[in-house]
């Protein structure tokens, strides 16, 4: 670039959403700044490790913001009401029984939500063409699809032409990226990582290489593992910033992860 492009495109930064969105964990942000557009995070995990707890607490922090997300494996229905539970701090299990008091305990709580701009669209096997369709509708700022593995690895622009999983996944992968980049969106794909006795008790950056080689189309990449009575949460791969490590407590009952320290 010229000196004189260079000066145009930052001057085309001010007054446009071309700046990092922060996280809302102080420490997280000490180390990845925050979400940028055009940006890809992977988020990855053993089963039942936190990894929708860790994205839940995540967009409780991004009010007014234009988030869209892809889940696929519950309804839209529990995913809001899993962020109910978050947001009022009323146990999760007793708005899903229904409990009376919890249940009027939400009804008078509902403006929580007004500040949230929340588009949830639960399909079980989502294409790259449902993606690509809804970021033409919706144009948000943040885009979690929770999670990858559940995308149809044969529908797509290119992946159609793959018979191996894991290949057209790769190719599934480099979509996503292309997407982002095109509706500059800042995007978060989260990962269901092989159990421990597949590979290991901790995840690692090459547990992604087994995932349509995430680690390589992304510019943050985050494994998460439990340490005790803690979750970590380990940035392994960073373009722009440092590696480290944030350790959380996890309030199971009402979906909520406290930052302990940075490590």
């Amino acid at each position: 670039m010229t000196p004189e492009e260079v000066k145009q495109h930052l001057l085309s930064k001010v007054g446009q959403n071309h700046t990092y969105i922060p996280t809302g964990f102080k420490t997280l942000d000490t180390l990845v700044d925050g979400l940028y557009p055009g940006c890809v995070y992977v988020i990855g995990a053993r089963p039942g490790t936190g990894k929708t707890t860790l994205v839940l607490n995540l967009l409780s922090h991004l009010p007014d913001t234009n988030v869209l997300v892809f889940e696929t494996e519950t309804t839209r229905e529990k995913y809001m009401e899993k962020f109910m539970s978050l947001l009022t701090h009323i146990p999760y299990r007793a708005i899903r029984t229904n409990d009376p008091v919890a249940v009027e305990t939400l009804i008078q709580s509902a403006e929580v939500l007004l500040p949230y701009k929340f588009t949830v669209i639960d399909k079980s096997v989502p294409t790259v063409v449902d993606i690509e369709q809804a970021l033409a509708t919706y144009r948000p700022r943040v885009l979690v699809v929770d999670y990858f593995q559940n995308l149809d690895p044969y529908v797509g622009s290119r992946s159609q032409r793959y018979g191996d999983v894991n290949v057209a996944l790769e190719s599934v992968a480099r979509d996503l990226e292309a997407l982002t980049r095109k509706y500059q969106c800042s995007t978060v794909l989260v990962s269901q990582l092989k159990r421990p006795q597949e590979y290991g008790s901790t995840p690692t950056l090459d547990d992604f290489k087994r995932c349509g080689k995430l680690e390589e189309m992304a510019h943050v990449a985050v494994v998460m593992y439990r340490d005790g009575e803690t979750v970590i949460a380990e940035v392994v791969k960073n373009r722009d910033g440092s590696l480290g490590k944030v350790r959380f407590v996890g309030l199971w009952s009402t979906n909520r992860l406290m930052e302990v320290r940075h490590e």
